[in-house]
């Protein structure tokens, strides 16, 4: 008699098993600030002031948030006069900035201070009467800016940002017709300080 060896029972297979990943963090839903403002801009030996309108919008980046700002504003007006001689030869010009800035959020005191940069667009209307008539021109200036704000939320859905920058940009000059001499300029160099007021949600 040949007796056969008993079958071994297959080894339970233990498969183990580290505890599940934590859910995902939800993005926190995004912020709009829309707001208005008034401000002045430093520039050479000129000083300008202006009002404003802006909108922001705010979206989480893992701790910090990250902020868009569009805003667009006007200057007050001047007006030069190149000739003596006549009342008529005089030209009357007005800024209407516009920029596009990012920027970074820093919790700071009741409220979060906002470093960043931005491109800048200084565009300028010149309202020119002289001999020939009445005529309107378009120009614009480009420029580059560093700039921080500093921004607290009430209750409710109010804010107040305070704002500062410095930056440059491409002189744009008006000249007289007659021996090309420049009578005004947008600066190379400028400082702005604004204040701005507005709504904000959720």
């Amino acid at each position: 008699t040949t007796e056969k060896p008993a079958a071994t029972p297959n080894a339970a297979v233990v498969e183990q098993r580290g505890p599940p990943p934590p859910p995902p963090v939800p993005l926190a839903p995004p912020r709009w600030w829309i707001g208005a403002g008034a401000g002045g801009r430093l520039g050479g030996s000129t000083r300008t002031e202006s009002a404003s309108i802006a909108f922001t919008v705010e979206h989480s980046i893992g701790p910090r948030r990250f902020g868009l700002r569009l805003s667009a504003a006007t200057n007050t007006s001047v007006t030069y006069q190149w000739s003596a001689e006549t009342s008529t030869d005089h030209v009357t010009l007005r800024q209407f900035p516009a920029r596009m800035g990012a920027y970074l959020t820093v919790p700071l005191g009741p409220g979060q201070l906002e470093p960043g940069i931005g491109v800048d667009l200084d565009v300028i209307t010149a309202a020119i009467t002289d001999a020939s008539g009445s005529r309107t021109r378009l120009s614009g200036s480009p420029g580059v800016d560093a700039a921080v704000g500093w921004a607290v939320r009430f209750r409710p859905g109010l804010y107040l940002r305070l704002l500062g920058g410095a930056g440059a940009e491409v002189p744009y000059y008006f000249v007289t017709a007659p021996n090309q001499t420049p009578f005004w300029s947008t600066p190379r160099l400028f400082l702005d300080l604004g204040l701005e007021l507005g709504l904000w949600f959720p």
